[in-house]
């Protein structure tokens, strides 16, 4: 899709949330596989956008491995898009320009937490930015720093799961660039469980893994009932799209897993380190703003480009960031601030309690 903006959606979402995203998005051409198809197809008939309709919907399949690509529900296979190789039209031209630069890449959706969710557009720019910055982290880990010398002698002690969706961004720039240009084997995970996770590990003799912090935490609760010499292999973990607990870092690390990772002040002070306060940043991988959202952009961006993220977190003397909880979430009690994620963590120590959440009630 060179040349295109891709605009990814969740496997999870239904009939209002494709709409949504239908009627943000405007896409041209939609590639989905057979088990969305009816959710898609139903969600298309609701949204009026020029130039999308039936034809232009294609059906992208794990049969694209052996090339026996079919049509269904008269929806065609993305193989019959494909042009052939003296069709001169898909030529496109390389990015040169400031303005190609900044020109939109990639618009990702947000999770919605503050109502409906919101496009978020990464320019050329900001993406190739996030994957440099991501490749000099990971480049910083000992066991990578051994691996990588020797891939050049034909050896790649590194194998990476991806248990994370395209529609995560860290997902997203770690299998699109990221791995390709470092070299290094992906193994994508299409139905991300505890038993497939341990399942991969264990048979492709994975050594790093990408994985959402709620199912991290799972595994690392079965591994203190019944450790699991599944996931020896595993050097490297990281967890994304939520706040990590505490346990769950300390019992992955005492089975052999190396590294396990993961302002200003509430009342507009700059704060001290070690101090909680409301995180903003400023960065070459920031985002060009909300798509066609004006206002959110204009409340998100303050003054010299520094972007509010929403997250209350604080800095320790090792400049380590960590991440407390959003803000909208903290609850005020006594004129106090109370992260329900503090909370949260004494109740999920219990080795029978899955996951939990804390709300405020006014009283």
């Amino acid at each position: 899709m060179a040349g295109c903006i891709f605009v990814p959606g969740q496997p999870s979402y239904g009939h209002s949330e494709l709409e949504r995203l239908l009627t943000v998005a405007k896409p041209s051409v939609i590639l989905t596989q057979r088990a969305h198809s009816d959710t898609l197809l139903e969600a298309e008939g609701k949204v009026s956008c020029s130039g999308l309709d039936r034809k232009s919907t294609f059906i992208f399949d794990d049969d694209i491995l052996d090339n026996t690509g079919r049509s269904f529900l008269d929806v065609p296979h993305w193989q019959e898009m494909v042009g052939f190789l003296d069709d001169k039209g898909w030529e496109y031209s390389n990015v040169r320009s400031s303005l190609d630069y900044n020109s939109t890449i990639v618009i990702m959706f947000t999770s919605g937490t503050t109502g409906h969710p919101k496009g978020v557009e990464i320019s050329h720019r900001n993406y190739i930015s996030a994957a440099v910055s991501y490749m000099q982290r990971v480049s910083l880990h000992p066991y990578w720093q051994q691996s990588m010398n020797n891939v050049g002698k034909g050896i790649n002690p590194i194998r990476v799961l991806g248990a994370l969706g395209m529609h995560h961004i860290l997902g997203q720039t770690s299998y699109s660039v990221v791995l390709s240009k470092l070299g290094v084997p992906l193994y994508l995970l299409c139905r991300p469980s505890v038993q497939n996770i341990v399942n991969a590990v264990e048979t492709f003799k994975i050594s790093d893994a990408i994985i959402r912090s709620s199912m991290l935490t799972e595994i690392a609760k079965g591994l203190t009932c019944n450790p699991v010499e599944k996931l020896r292999s595993l050097r490297r973990v990281e967890a994304s799209a939520a706040p990590m607990e505490q346990l769950t870092k300390t019992i992955l690390e005492q089975i052999g897993i190396g590294r396990v990772t993961r302002v200003w002040e509430l009342t507009d002070r700059i704060v001290n380190r070690n101090n909680i306060g409301d995180i903003w940043i400023r960065a070459p991988s920031l985002s060009r703003g909300y798509y066609h959202n004006p206002e959110a952009t204009s409340d998100a961006y303050g003054a010299d480009g520094w972007f509010s993220t929403g997250d209350v977190g604080y800095v320790d003397e090792h400049r380590m960031w960590y991440i407390v909880d959003r803000k909208k979430d903290l609850i005020k009690v006594n004129g106090n601030h109370v992260a329900p994620t503090e909370l949260e963590a004494v109740l999920l120590r219990h080795l029978k309690i899955v996951d939990a959440g804390i709300i405020g009630v006014a009283v």
